[in-house]
């Protein structure tokens, strides 16, 4: 989330973006791989990221991405504040069209 794969990405479409704050991602990452890279799915965990999403929308956010291919297994469109984008669908969708337009 801070290196800037997305944020400098958005930023050069005119995108500006919100990310969580350190703590917040602390958490994030240690829910991804001590939980959701083992298939642990835990209701206070899905929680959590429900927050997290909160909390940048109260900041302005407008939407999420999901930038890992583990947080869909605890938030999606139903349960999350914000409309979310999904890295790993959308790249799939791409990937799909991209087969089918050849």
């Amino acid at each position: 989330m801070s290196d800037g794969f997305y944020t400098e990405r958005m930023a050069a479409q005119g995108v500006n973006t919100i990310v969580p704050n350190e703590a917040e991602q602390n958490e994030i990452h240690r829910i991804i791989f001590e939980e959701l890279c083992v298939n642990k799915i835990q209701a206070a965990s899905a929680q959590y990221f429900q927050n997290v999403i909160g909390s940048l929308k109260t900041q302005g956010a407008q939407g999420v991405i999901l930038g890992c291919t583990e947080i869909c297994l605890i938030v999606n469109a139903q349960n999350s504040p914000l409309p979310v984008f999904d890295s790993t669908a959308l790249h799939a969708q791409a990937a799909v069209n991209a087969a089918l337009a050849q």
